[in-house]
């Protein structure tokens, strides 16, 4: 049934995507594209320098304007050694005016073509000026929360009083989440929500989110989009809802380098992050450990029961608790685009902690049966690391930026080695549990604009806006990248397929200083699941500030389990489900809005829930 969804998915994708490059006849809401008209996209790039000291000028205001509009389609400043660079420049005439405060303006025209996109100033010198600048006018608006149709954003790079660490202190100031001290994200009171990373799911958060989300540091995070309502291109795991985390992507020519570390009370933080970059080519590295200092805690517990004669039943546990714990991350981005609509981008990341926990604790149990005083000594270490590596392919048109097509492929690992020793009157016991895990997933999904189309970007970005006056123009104003020829449509529809093979693997047992048999003999379980998804959305924006998002997805999965030692009898199953969604929207203001929603989840057991292990903290409790 898998098979039969994927195959027939593909066939489709393959025929609806790559039939749209020819002009479609008979609809009128199908978006028009001539190849012969086929615009491409390049890069402009180049070095500010001084005339007379021969230094490089930071933080100049480099502008590029089209000839044919006379609009600027883009604004940036040079970096620390001088550098600025386009990116996305559609092919055409152009001019790029260059000013910093007591120099002449200067402004250079050139061209783009589709036999040379790329132009390179190389060295472009400024003269000082003795003029000075009348008046300088800026004013930028940047929204730190958006709500939208189907979720709310929060943005942490605009926020000038986030200061945060992790991922974890980044949530803390998201809308409709809450986070514990152990760091456990709720949304709405509830914690069975899907975590993705730009926008794709992650081997990392399958068994312990708040670790996975302490490996991200908040300097790399863009955004953050809480997802109450997910759409059909979601997963449908996560009742709750889903947390989307939008990474930055830092485009550089030339290479950079940064070390940053952070002593605190709790948590201690070291990284090291290596960028290269050259046209079209990017590679980054980064690594980084944190560690947290030794914890001491005290425990003290009573519990009475007593039966209808009153007869009590008291249980006293006095006791001392060290933990601590080590992690560490690490890994390489690679992004190539192989011309001005096809890119492809890759990524290795590894991650790894190490817990270790000693308790030691006096236990006093008076009943009206029995009663006993002894003291439990518990050390427990436990040892995770993961791997994961994905590949993405995107393809964009030239006639919309926000028609896509884009497949993604990603496998990851997961190794677990706990060990936990309780000693008690001389009996020592020992509990073994290890586990591996290997995921894979391949993923298509196409995006499709229809219906009245906008420009995307004429001289100024949305949601900010600057304004300069100047005897000489003064700085020139940056605006949101884009191209003065792009556009985008007020409807959409997503279409797609994704399979994901879920295998994993526990080793475990339990023995009692050396008697035989075993409290638990040795024993292996392994458990496969796979799971089959096709989906259909749209978008509509309708009159009068209504949206809205309809739309399905189809989930088949097939599950199975078996005993090396046949302890259990093995089972099978499989089972679809249909999952609907439906949005409604009506805007009232940029800061509320009315939504009503319905949307079916369903929920999967962890591979924590499926470790049949069991676990102990002293020989009378499981």
């Amino acid at each position: 049934m898998i098979k039969k969804i994927f195959i027939t998915s593909f066939i489709l994708f393959s025929i609806f995507s790559f039939s749209q490059d020819k002009k479609v006849n008979g609809y009128s809401g199908a978006t028009k594209y001539n190849s012969n008209k086929k615009t491409f996209k390049g890069t402009v790039s180049g070095k500010i320098i001084d005339e007379t000291t021969k230094e490089n000028l930071a933080y100049t205001n480099v502008s590029l304007t089209n000839l044919k509009t006379n609009k600027i389609v883009e604004g940036t400043v040079t970096e620390e050694r001088g550098k600025f660079n386009f990116n996305d420049v559609v092919t055409g005439k152009y001019k790029i005016s260059i000013s910093f405060i007591g120099y002449t303006t200067k402004e250079l025209e050139f061209e783009l073509t589709g036999s040379k996109p790329d132009y390179n100033f190389k060295r472009i010198l400024l003269t000082p000026s003795s003029n000075k600048i009348a008046e300088i006018e800026i004013n930028e608006e940047k929204a730190i929360y958006e709500n939208k149709i189907d979720k709310i954003v929060y943005n942490p790079e605009n926020d000038i009083n986030q200061s945060a660490d992790d991922a974890t202190d980044v949530l803390r100031k998201a809308p409709l989440l809450s986070v514990d001290l152990d760091g456990n994200v709720s949304l709405r009171g509830s914690k069975n929500i899907k975590f993705l990373i730009n926008g794709k799911t992650s081997a990392f958060f399958s068994s312990d989110a708040a670790t996975a989300l302490q490996m991200i540091p908040a300097d790399q995070i863009k955004s953050v989009e809480v997802i109450t309502s997910p759409g059909a291109k979601y997963d449908g795991e996560g009742d709750a809802g889903i947390v989307n985390i939008i990474t930055k992507k830092k485009i550089i020519d030339g290479y950079k380098g940064t070390i940053s570390g952070s002593f605190g009370t709790r948590v201690n933080r070291q990284s090291l992050n290596l960028m290269l970059g050259k046209g079209r080519f990017g590679l980054s590295a980064k690594g980084g450990a944190h560690y947290s200092w030794p914890r001491i805690g005290i425990t003290d517990y009573e519990r009475k029961d007593w039966d209808a004669l009153e007869d009590t039943n008291t249980l006293l546990r006095n006791g001392e608790t060290y933990s601590q714990w080590i992690g560490y991350r690490g890994g390489i981005d690679m992004f190539y685009d192989l011309n001005a609509f096809q890119s492809i981008t890759s990524s290795l990341s590894f991650s790894g902690r190490d817990k270790f926990n000693d308790d030691s604790t006096q236990i006093k149990y008076t009943g009206i049966d029995t009663s006993y005083n002894y003291k439990s000594i518990l050390n427990s270490t436990s040892v995770t690391n993961q791997v994961e590596w994905s590949s993405d392919f995107t393809k964009k048109f030239a006639d919309n930026e926000d028609r896509e097509f884009s497949l993604a492929f990603q496998i990851s690992g997961e190794f677990e080695d706990e060990e936990t020793k309780i000693n008690e009157n001389n009996s020592l016991i020992t509990n073994l549990n290890d586990g591996i895990g290997i995921e894979k997933t391949f993923q298509i999904d196409y995006t499709h604009p229809f219906g009245r189309t906008k420009k995307k970007y004429e001289g100024g970005g949305s949601g900010e806006k600057m304004q300069q006056k100047s005897e000489h123009r003064g700085r020139m104003g940056g605006g949101k990248r884009g191209s003065s020829g792009s556009s985008s449509a007020t409807n959409k529809i997503e279409i797609g397929a994704k399979y994901i093979d879920r295998d994993k693997n526990f080793e475990y047992s339990t023995q009692e200083n050396d008697i035989v048999p075993l409290l638990q003999p040795e024993e292996t379980f392994n458990y496969n699941q796979k799971v089959g998804s096709a989906y259909l959305s749209s978008q509509f924006k309708l009159p009068r500030d209504f949206g809205l998002i309809l739309g399905g997805r189809y989930e088949f999965t097939k599950i199975n389990g078996n005993w090396d030692n046949n302890s259990y009898i093995p089972f099978e199953n499989s089972y679809g489900n249909f999952l609907p969604n439906v949005v409604i929207n009506k805007k009232i203001s940029e800061t509320n809005s009315i939504k009503l929603s319905f949307n079916r989840r369903i929920t999967r057991p962890s591979s924590y829930y499926i470790n049949p292990n069991i676990g102990r903290t002293d020989n009378k409790n499981i």
